[in-house]
């Protein structure tokens, strides 16, 4: 129903503010850019436009909801390493990236002005129509998210009730059997001929990024408890007490990012390194947000970057027009910096 919204003249601008609102209903990079992602991607090649600026905007949309969604993993872990409240955050991570968004938005809407002046946009209701019944209520659990965000419930809560209608709207509204909706829940979705492009999902599909996370927690804790990186430690506090905190933590997740591979492992270890540069560990939950998070998707080899561009079937040369990962940084890297805090107080947590 949204591409009936996009104006060809501003092809790219709708392709990041789309991606942008996709990602925030999901929370995840991965399953925005393998469906809305795929579909822009078709559309930017049928129509001969540039596929690395497409890909671009895509992967900033992906990541503005990676980012700062309230269903998003990486932004419950930032919680779970700084013990914050995901709302807080929400509402600083926007004040933050207020002035990056605008200018992302300007990039691409600059980018846009050299488009066609028409698009031939695919017929995509009219192809879902084969193979669902595209009512009303098949919006019920996106709305769970939505309404349940505004009046801040528990994510775990918002998630379990958009679970539950889903499950619903499937049994009653699709017609499919229990043993289908629990196949499609344990397996993935296995969809008909013509629809492959919805395949996926699924709780084996997550057993290898549980598996990277309980490793990346593992690496971690024994970090932690060795104090393997406390040298390190010291270095990125002398660091700080040069250029500031956040610069320091940016600078920091640059390597750090390259040697995990992984958004999960980078976010871990980026605070563990920048600890002792925060009297509060609570104060590092939104320099971790505009930094590693971010950050982690501009690494060639790393799962965050690697992944969706294999998705989109580009090149890593895309990573130029992804505005938003770079501004985001970049705009809190010139803020004024007053340098670290000092160690974190025990008694913290």
């Amino acid at each position: 129903h949204t591409l009936q919204w996009v104006d060809p003249a501003y092809f790219i601008l709708w392709v990041f503010l789309l991606c942008c609102l996709l990602s925030l209903l999901l929370g995840t990079a991965f399953g925005s850019v393998s469906t809305l992602g795929v579909i822009f991607m078709m559309l930017a090649r049928s129509a001969g436009l540039d596929e690395l600026a497409t890909a671009g905007a895509i992967m900033s949309g992906i990541y503005v909801g990676d980012r700062c969604s309230p269903v998003s993993s990486s932004a419950a872990l930032v919680c779970a390493l700084t013990n914050t409240n995901i709302y807080a955050n929400m509402r600083r991570m926007w004040t933050t990236s207020a002035l990056p968004f605008a200018l992302t938005c300007a990039g691409y809407l600059a980018l846009s002005l050299s488009g066609p002046a028409r698009l031939a946009a695919p017929d995509a209701a009219g192809q879902l129509d084969r193979f669902f019944i595209l009512s009303g209520w098949t919006l019920l659990p996106a709305a769970c998210i939505v309404v349940l965000s505004l009046f801040r419930a528990d994510v775990k809560q918002a998630m379990l009730w958009s679970i539950l209608s889903g499950g619903a709207v499937c049994l009653t509204v699709q017609g499919m059997e229990p043993g289908e909706l629990f196949a499609c829940l344990a397996f993935g979705y296995t969809p008909a001929p013509g629809a492959e492009i919805l395949a996926g999902g699924g709780i084996r599909s997550m057993l290898q990024v549980a598996g990277i996370v309980l490793l990346s927690s593992s690496y971690s804790g024994i970090f932690d408890a060795t104090d393997l990186l406390s040298g390190f430690g010291g270095l990125i506090r002398r660091l700080a007490e040069r250029i500031g905190t956040f610069r320091a933590m940016t600078l920091a997740s640059v390597p750090v990012s390259g040697i995990s591979c992984n958004q999960t492992l980078a976010t871990i270890l980026t605070a563990q390194l920048c600890r002792p540069c925060y009297a509060r560990r609570q104060d590092m939950a939104i320099p971790l947000e505009n930094s590693a998070i971010l950050i982690a998707a501009l690494i060639p080899w790393s799962i965050a970057g690697s992944l969706p561009c294999a998705t989109l079937g580009v090149t890593m040369a895309c990573l130029p027009y992804a505005l938003y990962l770079y501004l985001v940084p970049l705009a809190n890297a010139l803020r004024k910096d007053p340098g670290p805090d000092g160690p974190e107080p025990a008694t913290s947590i």
